[in-house]
């Protein structure tokens, strides 16, 4: 594999002059100007090129150091993987989580995304236009986006921080431009004010967050990574006659792949402390400001595609030049480049021949086995997909390390210089530590949970992984202590939830001894079931590391399940009293495992007594669906706008999948909001709705005709006062909903409990019993023949039915 290549092409950096504001009205040009030179994707790294063909040129077993350095710097293979355009998803994923992760330690990253840049724009050139716009899924952008993730938080929490609290700190601001997303009013003269005065909003806060991007600070801060990057693409188009293109590119690599997902994102890029929820209206806002900076950053005008942004065109031209003049600075200068790269290269040989960085850490010896595994897993495409490079490959392979993890040496923790003790005295000292401490914001984010007993009353641990992040792992620790310390003075079952995710936040195999030495004998000892939910093939191989350091008995209690239907087959623990996470839960789909329950008739869009004829609903009262969101928000009813703000729509949608195939759910995991658009998804996609076609019109008409009546003899001394209050139409009411099916009447005296409590609470949800009749008035309570102006004319009474339902509850349902 010859990587002294000596046809590449040298670049003028005098070719990369500053491009000024191109009109963004006018389309980008995407033709050539010239005739496209050769230029090889080779690197020129004398040093690093030198030792990387000795390394491949001999016949001698590689170390984990050395393959590292070649996978990562090296041009043949990284074109190799990154040409491999049948790799599963999940193996490009791990791939590139594991390649940043050990390219981070041995200094190499930049080195490999220059080398995948020059791929990127390769593959480029050689198409009529280019399309070097960083939106696909290739392996340097899964690489940028894993580096983001892991070694940028803390940058992006810096820039960001302000305007996403200004904005979240308040739930009454809107931004939504979109007239046919305003539902508050069908009045157009309304709906045309709302419009502009959202207009406003979103002109003022877009404002905030460009200004924080682009503030001199931040691009001094911006990590070097980032900087070097622009460069290189500034760089690439100059050298592929992109020139025209330079901007936008330089924008799509800034914009969409660092700045807006943890703008859209705020909460799951770990932007925003881990108690805070971003509410479906917030999520909304953060979409249209970043669809504006997109904008700004590719030079584009809003047009027919997204016509109602258009308004924003001449805000777009008011920025450009300030976004353009952003974009040109974020690049390292020719000089920086030259200047890094002789040092770079030996901080890379130092890192991999003296230190030997990788194989001297557990957790990057496993990431090194995890590269190798996936490239030996996808060898034989790779050799039929690129000509020449079997024999080559074929060698490279055959002289990597055999996969046994080695980890006789010391095990250290990598994120704490305390190491905990082993034994009970120093078991003491840890508890009396993590009770003086705080976990408000480990608890709220669900990690640890009591679940449940198991078949003999024990206790059921779940431990859901992927809500780990790495920098609370001491603060875990810490926290398992303080939760479990009671609990595990008798026998108790464990449910670890791998979940199989290529997450960076993932707990390294050393932090997991550290756990198992810092707790006392009783947890090892009444410990009598330890379960694992999909553990990959690698994370199996790697779990193995363990052997050496634990009892023999520990093994007969692991148990590795591959779906979530395996963990109950020994029968120690039942399905109907352990609910487990959505995303877990969901994982087994992602996998195309079938469903146990796929004869079930659905919960949704179904009648209800065809429903509690489900095998999983005998002795049930209401739909267990029903039953899990009123007791999830019942616990949460404080929560502001409560009913009003929308959840997630891919997560009520998946929520609707797992309760149509039986799946026990822990709405725990999800956001309240979620949670109270899955109830009112329920009732708006019952076939008939809950208080019945049939009953429509004696339900309004127990308020009409009372109102007529009150009408026609106000002036009447006879009949005396007239100020009827709700208590006179409750028994109206009651005669109604005695006529009720019996799932139908318990259904809805349990939904009127629950709004009954939570209008009890408006001084802090906000939501009153006449807000929420708003809410559940159309989806309860409407006609057979429903039309537009039938459901005007009757709102209102349909509305004070509902109220009065909420307000007197306790008379309404006194029977």
């Amino acid at each position: 594999m010859d990587v002294n290549r000596d046809d590449t092409d040298s670049v003028d950096d005098s070719s990369m002059d500053v491009i000024s504001t191109t009109s963004p009205s006018s389309r980008l040009s995407r033709s050539r100007l010239a005739v496209r030179p050769s230029f090889s994707s080779a690197l020129k790294l004398e040093a690093i090129g030198t030792d990387n063909q000795a390394l491949l040129s001999s016949n001698e077993k590689l170390n984990y150091n050395q393959m590292c350095q070649i996978v990562t710097t090296n041009p043949k293979v990284l074109s190799l993987l990154f040409n491999n355009r049948t790799m599963a998803t999940t193996d490009t994923d791990s791939l590139a989580a594991s390649m940043v992760k050990v390219a981070k330690e041995i200094n190499s990253t930049v080195l490999m995304f220059e080398g995948l840049l020059n791929l990127e724009f390769e593959k480029a050139s050689k198409t009529e236009t280019a399309d070097v716009n960083l939106r696909g899924n290739s392996l340097f952008t899964k690489c940028m986006d894993q580096f983001i993730q892991n070694y940028s938080t803390n940058y992006l929490k810096s820039v960001l921080g302000k305007p996403l609290s200004e904005l979240l700190s308040n739930e009454d601001i809107d931004l939504e431009v979109d007239r046919s997303r305003i539902k508050f009013t069908v009045d157009e003269e309304k709906i045309d004010a709302a419009v502009k005065d959202h207009m406003e909003n979103l002109k003022e806060h877009t404002s905030k967050f460009l200004s924080a991007i682009t503030d001199p600070q931040a691009v001094q801060n911006l990590p070097f990574e980032a900087k070097f990057s622009a460069y290189m693409i500034s760089k690439l188009c100059s050298v592929h006659n992109f020139t025209q293109d330079r901007i936008p590119m330089i924008g799509s690599f800034m914009i969409l792949r660092l700045f807006n997902p943890a703008i859209v994102q705020p909460d799951i890029r770990n932007i925003l402390p881990p108690t805070t929820k971003v509410s479906a209206a917030h999520h909304r806002n953060l979409v249209l400001i970043s669809k504006v900076i997109q904008n700004l950053s590719n030079q584009m005008e809003f047009g027919v595609k997204e016509e109602y942004m258009t308004p924003m065109n001449e805000f777009i031209e008011q920025h450009q030049q300030v976004v353009n003049d952003y974009l040109n600075s974020v690049c390292i200068s020719s000089t920086e480049y030259d200047n890094m790269r002789g040092e770079m290269q030996q901080n890379i040989l130092e890192a991999t021949r003296i230190k030997q960085v990788i194989t001297s850490s557990i957790d990057l010896t496993n990431e090194a086995m995890n590269i190798q595994f996936i490239i030996e897993k996808n060898a034989p495409k790779m050799k039929t997909l690129q000509e020449g490079a079997a024999a080559e490959l074929e060698s490279f392979l055959s002289r990597l390390p055999t996969i046994t993890p080695d980890i006789s040496q010391p095990v250290t923790s990598p994120t704490s210089d305390e190491q905990y003790e082993s034994d009970d005295k120093g078991y003491i000292k840890l508890l009396e530590k993590a009770k003086a401490g705080s976990y408000e914001d480990l608890e709220a984010m669900q990690l640890l949970a009591l679940r449940g007993k198991d078949a003999q009353g024990r206790p059921v641990v779940v431990l859901t992984e992927d809500r780990i992040r790495k920098e609370d792992l001491d603060r875990v620790i810490l926290f398992i202590v303080k939760k479990l310390d009671k609990v595990v003075e008798g026998d108790y079952v464990v449910i670890w939830c791998v979940n199989n995710t290529s997450n960076q936040q993932r707990p390294g195999i050393s932090w997991l001894l550290n756990v198992y030495r810092s707790l006392a004998r009783k947890y090892k000892k009444n410990l009598k079931r330890f379960y694992m939910i999909h553990p990959s093939f690698m994370f199996k191989l790697l779990i193995k590391c363990f052997r050496p350091f634990v009892s023999e008995k520990f093994w007969k209690k692991l148990v590795m399940a591959d779906r979530v239907n395996d963990i109950f087959k020994d029968g120690v623990i039942e399905k109907e009293n352990i609910p487990l996470a959505p995303n877990v839960l969901g994982y087994d789909y992602v996998l195309g495992s079938s469903s146990e329950h796929n004869n079930l008739i659905p919960v949704f869009q179904n009648d209800l007594t065809t429903i509690m004829k489900r095998p999983d609903h005998e002795g049930q009262e209401i739909p267990i669906v029903l039953k899990d969101c009123f007791e999830n928000i019942t616990k949460h009813i404080t929560t502001q706008g409560l009913f009003r703000i929308s959840g997630a729509v891919a997560e009520v949608q998946k929520l609707k999948l797992l309760y149509n195939n039986g799946d026990n759910v822990d709405l725990e995991h999800s956001d309240v909001h979620t949670v109270a658009s899955l109830t009112k998804l329920f009732f708006r996609e019952m076939p008939e709705p809950l208080l019945r076609y049939e009953l429509y019109d004696p339900f309004v008409n127990v308020f009409s005709e009372f109102d007529t009546f009150k009408k026609d003899n106000e002036d009447n001394e006879e009949h005396g006062d007239f100020s009827i209050s709700n208590h006179m139409y409750v028994d109206g009411l009651i005669t109604l909903l005695n006529k009720l099916p019996k799932f139908n009447y318990l259904i809805t005296k349990k939904l009127f409990h629950l709004l009954h409590y939570a209008q009890k609470k408006s001084d802090v949800n906000m939501m009153t019993s006449r807000n929420l009749a708003i809410v559940f008035g159309p989806n309860i309570l409407r006609s057979r023949n429903d039309t537009p102006m039938m459901a005007l004319r009757d709102n209102g009474l349909v509305v004070r039915v509902i109220e009065t339902m909420i307000t007197e509850y306790a008379e309404v349902f006194k029977n």
